[in-house]
């Protein structure tokens, strides 16, 4: 746990995150961790592709979603 602690205080530099507090930090942590061990066992497989940390890695699905993934319009659909 203290390894991925460090890889996280890395991320947060790399990424220019800020928290509003211990208890969101600490959340946060959390979430990345799952993702990291997410993203471990997926690379474990055998895959055409490889997952990476990214700006979003401290995020949950439904979080990510709800915030970046809208549904774009078709670019020749008249409005």
């Amino acid at each position: 746990d203290q390894e991925v602690q460090k890889l996280f205080k890395k991320w947060i530099v790399a990424h220019n995150k800020s928290y509003n507090g211990l208890r969101e930090r600490e959340k946060k942590f959390g979430i990345f961790k799952d993702n990291l061990l997410y993203i471990d066992q997926h690379n474990a497989g055998s895959h055409s592709y490889k997952l990476g940390l990214n700006q979003f890695s401290d995020l949950t699905n439904e979080e990510y979603r709800s915030t970046y993934a809208h549904t774009r319009m078709d670019e020749n659909r008249e409005l």
